[in-house]
């Protein structure tokens, strides 16, 4: 019988490891006693190896925001990174079987380096990668791109980029996966590629089909595209343009998250900023969610109250967006922000003028849209069946002077709403963070009980 791969590390290796499985999934972190024992335990049961998270970090690392000083990133060390990689590299069977591999790169001058690599060349099998560092080096890309030739059936590459951004050149000439499935970037920076377009494949394609609608120069797209079919852009760090650019790269997105703005980007950016880069998808295109979850004096270009025309996304089923951004009447809604084939849409409360407002972010004008939206939608759009509405304020921002003892709670009046809705096949869901209604609840009560104090 195959030795349990976990009773074949050494010694030091099993003291800073903890692992637990889930799905199937064997996932290695930090350094706990009590975990430790756990895994000795597990590990009886666990013949292979399918996924590793290995912390290979630097002697100094970053901190990052967890309370009490614990560090995030930085808790491996040279000789026990060298046992760990070795005992990969010894044994490359066991690294047949690993599907999921995230690695905290240490700096590329760091001996750990060299490591990685080598531990990398023993994964083949590799079907999703999660990478966490800097990326302004050479020899990261190289390490990527070792990657990504020794494993054929990679489909879903993760890269966060802290502190520095990553660059969009490199991007392009390490991450054109043919069987890639999924792309995940942090922090994703246009300006500044060392290496120009026309090196890159870029031309003009003068048989592209015209986007209705859109004035400019004719669609350009790069000679050598990527097949991923989703796309997610957390802390984007460019303009709207640059982002039209990059998605010409992909064939057929049919899944696009944008998820935060860098600070210095967002006055340049609304809800109508996003179609001239989703326009070329628009055949393939099955869900859109554009999800900034921030404070709307951190994030107000996308919430300055225009919405999205969806009307010609034929394979659109799943929207969300902000719920700030919808100043459509609920005939233009139904004829523009439901797509032919909409099956739902998510409507996030997240993003209002001020942080108190949180509190009143879904009114009874609320309801009324989404009364008169889902009466038409009945009629013009069978496919359309559900709304989803995500509202998850902080009990802190609850400001008692905002409300009077006639004041219904946000859930209260999303109750009104669903059955309003569901009397005409609409079904409408929401998320109930018990602390947050605890809260407004408490509010509520003393707030009455204040003004019947001042009456006696």
């Amino acid at each position: 019988m195959e030795e349990p791969l976990l009773l074949g590390l050494p010694e030091e290796i099993l003291e800073i490891i903890f692992t637990f499985a889930v799905h199937s999934q064997l996932y290695t972190t930090r350094n706990s006693k009590t975990r430790y024992q756990s895994a000795r335990a597990l590990s009886l049961t666990c013949w292979r190896i399918h996924s590793i998270a290995l912390p290979l970090l630097y002697e100094d690392p970053a901190v990052e925001g967890v309370g009490g000083g614990g560090r995030l990133m930085g808790f491996c060390r040279d000789m026990k990174t060298y046992q760990f990689c070795r005992t990969i590299r010894e044994n490359p069977a066991r690294g047949l079987h690993c599907k999921y591999f995230a690695l905290f790169l240490p700096p590329s001058n760091d001996p750990n380096f060299p490591l990685a690599v080598a531990t990398l060349t023993h994964l083949p099998n590799l079907k999703s990668l999660l990478l966490k560092g800097q990326f302004r080096s050479q020899n990261i890309w190289q390490l990527i791109d070792l990657i990504v030739r020794k494993s054929s059936r990679l489909e879903e590459v993760d890269l966060e980029a802290r502190p520095y951004p990553m660059l969009l050149g490199h991007i392009y000439n390490h991450l054109g996966l043919p069987s890639g499935r999924k792309l995940t970037l942090h922090g994703l920076k246009f300006r500044g590629m060392i290496i120009p377009h026309e090196e890159i494949g870029w031309r003009y394609d003068s048989d592209a089909e015209p986007e209705q609608g859109l004035a400019g120069p004719p669609a350009v797209r790069p000679s050598i595209t990527t097949g991923y079919k989703e796309l997610v852009l957390r802390h984007y760090r460019s303009s709207p343009s640059d982002l039209q650019d990059f998605l010409l790269w992909f064939t057929a997105l049919e899944k696009f998250t944008f998820a935060k703005l860098a600070d210095d980007r967002i006055g340049m950016w609304n809800l109508r900023t996003f179609l001239p880069a989703l326009q070329p998808h628009r055949k393939t295109l099955k869900h859109i969610l554009v999800t900034p979850r921030q404070s709307s004096d951190q994030f107000s270009g996308l919430v300055d109250r225009v919405h999205l025309n969806v009307s010609g996304f034929t394979a659109l089923e799943h929207l969300q967006i902000p719920m700030g951004s919808i100043a459509c009447t609920p005939k233009t809604a139904v004829a523009e922000l439901l797509a032919p084939n909409m099956k739902t849409l998510v409507l996030d409360l997240g993003c209002q003028v001020q942080c108190k407002h949180f509190w009143g972010a879904f009114s009874k004008d609320h309801i009324q849209w989404l009364l008169k939206v889902a009466k038409l939608a009945n009629k013009e759009r069978p496919s359309f069946r559900r709304f989803e509405l995500y509202f998850d304020p902080d009990p802190s921002d609850l400001d008692p002077s905002f409300f009077n003892s006639n004041t219904k709670s946000p859930w209260d009046l999303m109750d009104d709403a669903r059955r309003i809705t569901e009397a005409y096949g609409i079904e409408l869901v929401y998320n109930e963070p018990s602390l947050a209604r605890h809260n407004f609840n408490k509010c509520l009560a003393r707030e009455l009980n204040m003004s019947q104090v001042g009456k006696q």
